[in-house]
């Protein structure tokens, strides 16, 4: 290439060059210039939306400050109101106060009151408890009262043995048990037991004459229960009585928990037979118990053997004497029901009532043979006859019953050949039917269920209930709870 062509080429090259240049930097100026008119019209539209929330603000302004027509009416009304309420809210506050002050009265009056119960009160507690002082004072000096009388009346009955012992040993023999019945009949039948039969054949019956010693010491009971037969208590429950030894104490501490739970307000004496002053304190200490000493120093030693309760018709004898209507209450047994008014009612039109389930087999079958000679009765019906255990008898001191049971049943406790037999036994031979005898003697039981049946004519409906009322207390597993009032 020519020179002259190269030089034109280059000049046309920083031409367009510096075209190029010139046109970037129209174009950078231009963006610049519409940059800041954005940024401008921005500015103005913030400044406007400012404007316009001014003037709202301004025209609300103007709208709260525009006077309202009603505004002093309403002001007055508004004043009233409050004053309205001033008044009631002070009404209210007198009101509340009025009864604040009632309330305090009422509360001072009150508590006047309670401390004057109080004080009442705490004399009425003062006074019981001298009271209580006094009746302990004097429950204490009669103890001492009567265990002097006790020892002195221990030194009688001693000495009355003594005599009578010897008294027994100045009689024949003949005449103290006589072997021949027979050629007793025309001496002195009041201590012969007489039984007539009701059959078309009857005949007396005597049994054999007690002997001398029995005859004495059952008038002397027998003076005594005929003093209070005049003067039987009115009361409505009978006594209830039971007797306590060494054997069976646990026994009668159960009696003595269903008692008081059954009947709580009823008396229970114990016949306290061979125990010891722990065991006696123990009783006297358990409410509504009294306890009574049993006059064995008085009895043969049979009678107050503990083995076979020779002892239980004269301690039902002396309960008699003392009290005229009597539950006895055997120590083996513990109540399970409190409703006896219908034994009552019939307790009181037969004079004896007993609580016993009939057994399968008959008196008969557990009684010694040597009884009868004491005790006649009809042995035919005897066999026919189911036994009755003697658990709980409820009685009444009457003639009739005195003449026709409880003579002859304390003369057999006495005579040891009538209650306890030589050669008797307690236990049986099975099978036990009711007319074979099962070689075994029931002692007082036999007898009791001898003379019933001949007072009763063997009409065991008479004065036989079903005993729903107690349980054999061995058979009671709870927990003793006896109230203690000393």
């Amino acid at each position: 290439m020519r020179p002259r062509t190269c030089r034109r080429y280059c000049t046309y090259g920083i031409i367009i060059f510096v075209g190029y240049l010139i046109m970037q930097g129209f174009i950078k100026v231009n963006k610049e210039l519409k940059s800041d008119t954005d940024e401008k019209d921005i500015i103005i539209s913030r400044s406007d939306n400012i404007e316009k929330e001014n003037d709202k603000e301004i025209l609300k302004a103007k709208q709260d400050k525009k006077p309202d027509k009603h505004s002093d009416t309403s002001r007055d009304q508004m004043s009233e109101d409050i004053h309205d309420q001033f008044l009631h809210k002070a009404e209210e506050a007198i009101e509340a106060k009025e009864k604040a002050l009632k309330l305090e009265h009422e509360l001072r009056e009150e508590e006047e009151r309670r401390h004057k119960l109080e004080l009442k009160l705490q004399e009425e507690l003062l006074r019981k408890e001298e009271e209580k002082r006094k009746k302990l004072e004097e429950e204490q000096a009669r103890r001492l009262a009567e265990k002097k009388k006790e020892e002195e009346l221990r030194e009688e009955l001693s000495r009355l043995h003594k005599e009578l012992e010897k008294n027994t040993h100045t009689v024949g023999p003949r005449e103290q048990v006589p072997h021949h019945p027979d050629e007793d009949h025309h001496s002195d039948e009041h201590y012969k037991y007489l039984y007539i039969s009701k059959g078309k054949e009857a005949s007396p019956v005597h049994g054999r004459h007690f002997a001398i010693k029995a005859t004495q010491i059952e008038h002397e009971i027998e003076e005594q229960v005929e003093k209070h037969i005049e003067h039987l208590p009115e009361q409505r429950f009978p006594t209830i009585v039971t007797a306590a030894t060494m054997k069976n104490f646990r026994d009668v501490e159960k009696l003595i928990d269903s008692v008081q739970y059954f009947l709580p307000d009823k008396k229970i004496v114990v016949f306290h037979i061979d125990l010891d002053d722990k065991e006696v304190n123990e009783l006297q200490s358990a409410c509504n118990v009294e306890t009574r000493i049993f006059w064995k120093w008085m009895f043969p030693s049979h009678v107050y053997n503990a083995s076979d309760m020779s002892w239980k018709p004269v301690v039902i004898q002396m309960a008699l004497a003392e009290f005229g209507l009597v539950m006895w209450i055997d120590p083996t047994a513990r109540l399970v029901s409190s409703h006896f008014e219908p034994l009552l009612t019939d307790a009181e039109q037969s004079g004896f009532v007993v609580l016993s389930t009939r057994k399968q087999y008959s008196t008969f079958s557990v009684t010694h043979p040597n009884m009868y000679s004491y005790i006649p009765t009809d042995m035919t019906k005897l066999m026919e006859s189911s036994h009755l255990n003697m658990r709980v008898l409820i009685i009444h001191n009457t003639h009739e019953i005195q003449e026709n049971l409880f003579k002859w049943l304390i003369l057999c406790s006495l005579e040891k050949e009538c209650l306890a037999p030589t050669g008797s036994r307690q236990q049986c031979e099975f099978p036990m039917k009711k007319d074979t005898y099962a070689n075994c003697h029931y002692y007082e039981e036999s007898a009791f269920n001898i003379l019933l049946k001949n007072y009763f004519s063997f009409r065991l409906e008479s004065f036989n209930h079903e005993d729903s009322f107690t349980m054999n207390s061995a058979d009671w597993k709870g927990q003793i709870n006896i109230r203690r009032c000393q």
